[in-house]
């Protein structure tokens, strides 16, 4: 009756994660836990590696069909964070290269030179102050 319950097992550990992999599908799956899978694939390596070990079939044959989608969560997991950080990185890099406003040039009406011309800022036009000496 043992082996019975080992199948039975077997059929209901292959249905647990495919939820999972679903919703990696249409989300983007920042609410799971990637520590979650980590540590459950290397249980499930572990746990594989004892039942070749003891020579248990229904732990032969069922740890690597189950270790197939929690591999691919993890792997989308990985991947998905890796993206999201180069994203980051690359707005924040696009943030600090952006160039500033450049002042718009008029045409010298007197020519057909460009003049390099500004409005300056209230400090810029300021006279400068003159230095007291010493009384």
């Amino acid at each position: 009756m043992g082996d019975v319950y080992g199948w039975i097992g077997l059929v209901l550990g292959q249905i647990v994660a495919w939820p999972q992999v679903l919703k990696l599908r249409r989300a983007p799956g920042s609410d799971i836990s990637l520590l979650s899978y980590g540590l459950l694939l290397v249980s499930m390596s572990l746990y594989l590696a004892h039942g070749i070990e003891i020579g248990d079939t229904v732990t032969i044959v069922s740890v690597p069909l189950a270790l197939l989608p929690n591999t691919m969560i993890t792997v989308t997991l990985i991947r998905r964070r890796i993206a999201a950080r180069v994203l980051a990185s690359e707005r924040r890099m696009a943030i600090v290269a952006r160039p500033r406003s450049v002042e718009p040039r008029r045409l010298h009406p007197e020519g057909p030179h460009l003049l390099a011309d500004r409005a300056r800022s209230p400090l810029e036009q300021a006279p400068p102050q003159q230095v007291a000496g010493p009384p």
